[in-house]
């Protein structure tokens, strides 16, 4: 799991997560959804109008777009994982 280090470097970054990687993968996952049309489409979970087959164009929309908003979002998300997390553990 990412950190909230990890979204800050995202967003502060000139080009994102640079090495391909799949939608499990990125660091943006919990903030995007895939549908299936005639091909597969990714969509931004906030705002539901964005949408692409190309998961770059997703992120760098998730990045560049309203970053604060889906900073906050994601940063949101983490720390609910990590508080479930820490209820497992006791």
């Amino acid at each position: 799991m990412y950190t909230k280090e990890d979204v800050e470097k995202f967003f502060a970054s000139d080009n994102g997560q640079v090495v391909e990687h799949a939608l499990e993968q990125s660091i943006c996952w919990p903030l995007i959804g895939q549908k299936n049309y005639k091909s597969l489409f990714y969509y931004c979970k906030v705002c539901h109008d964005v949408e692409n087959i190309y998961l770059a164009s997703i992120e760098n929309h998730i990045r560049l777009k309203d970053s604060e908003k889906h900073k906050a979002k994601l940063i949101e998300y983490l720390q609910k994982e990590r508080e479930k997390e820490g209820q497992g553990n006791d």
